[in-house]
């Protein structure tokens, strides 16, 4: 259930972030900037602002940033972080166990730290005195990996970062950039004042994903005790239990039915409790993961359906205003740069 919902939410959320085939921004000139200059220029200025837009699409339409991107909303939906680095590559995607960050009291980033494993024989292309023993355990075993660390810091509107390795500095690894055009985009799912991680979306439903762990659990375990067949002779009884247990399929044997009895679980209404919570419980988990279960009826209307996503659509408008502001606008900035 929970991977389920956790697939779909994510799906949703990419599919909103970045649409194939239609423009998912717009272009536009400040009318206050145009002064009387006439509506000519206007007009010249939205064909320019139409191509550039047509190329942005067709960039990220070539590229394979919406694989990246659906793996950051996965992280988001379960973990509530994610960090995303838009290198000369394409994107690279940071999970909460690779990065730690740091923001000011405005919930502005300041200082992030990644680790990566890289192999030593990279690293030895890199920087060819680590091999004349400046470390002493980097010649333990050839092809075992290193720690790389990032470290990015944001000052007076710049963002600058270098690597280091065996805590010394990467030749050729220190960049810069303006706050404007920003590569690292670091991803909240539900931001909280003071923190400087988010929360994800499985940690405000935990209390029934526990639940219906639970309940599944007692349902598999004693739909198994159920399924298990045990035949009782009685003690006293002439018929020999391995009689019982050598007659075939159909086959006749002596013995009295009365001696012989079958162990039941008799646990029905008690299964049926659990099964019809955690159906409950499945049900919920759903609805809020988005995952739309049309009413099951002869005559569903295409109108009906459009009605339930978008009230399931609409529990999640200030999640989509937060990655417009930590996702889209840098994101197209940092593609806008690039191309120019």
């Amino acid at each position: 259930v929970g991977a389920k919902g956790v697939v779909t939410l994510s799906a949703k959320l990419m599919l909103s972030l970045l649409p194939p085939q239609t423009s998912f921004f717009k272009l536009q000139v400040d009318e206050g900037k145009l002064g009387d200059y006439g509506p000519e220029v206007k007009s010249e200025l939205d064909l320019a602002f139409a191509k550039i837009e047509r190329t942005i699409l067709e960039q990220i339409a070539a590229s394979d940033d919406r694989v990246v991107v659906h793996q950051a909303m996965k992280h988001l939906v379960v973990a509530g972080n994610a960090l995303i680095f838009m290198g000369k590559d394409g994107l690279k995607l940071f999970p909460l166990n690779r990065y730690v960050i740091d923001r000011d009291g405005n919930g502005n980033v300041i200082e992030i730290v990644t680790k990566e494993s890289i192999n030593k024989k990279l690293i030895e292309e890199l920087m060819p005195n680590l091999k004349k023993g400046e470390v002493s355990d980097f010649n333990d075993d050839e092809n075992s990996d290193c720690d790389v660390y990032t470290h990015v810091k944001v000052k007076n509107n710049r963002v600058s970062w270098h690597q280091e390795v065996f805590d010394k500095l990467i030749p050729g690894s220190k960049g810069k950039a303006s706050t404007e055009a920003n590569p690292w985009l670091v991803l909240r799912f539900n931001s909280i004042d003071g923190e400087n991680y988010g929360r994800g979306r499985v940690e405000e439903f935990l209390g029934d994903f526990n639940s219906l762990e639970g309940l599944s659990q007692a349902l598999v375990e004693g739909s198994a005790a159920a399924a298990k067949v045990i035949f009782t002779v009685s003690p006293s009884s002439t018929t020999k239990p391995q009689t019982i247990a050598a007659a075939g399929n159909g086959a006749i044997v002596q013995g009295r039915p009365d001696d012989i009895g079958v162990v039941q679980v008799g646990k029905t209404a008690d299964f049926q409790t659990a099964f019809s919570l955690s159906q409950q419980l499945e049900r919920r988990l759903l609805e809020a993961f988005l995952v739309m279960n049309p009413r099951n009826a002869e005559r569903v209307t295409a109108e009906e359906v459009r009605l339930t996503q978008l009230e399931l659509e609409q529990q999640l408008g200030g999640i989509f205003s937060l990655l417009t502001i930590e996702f889209l606008i840098p994101y197209l900035n940092r593609t806008l740069l690039v191309l120019q």
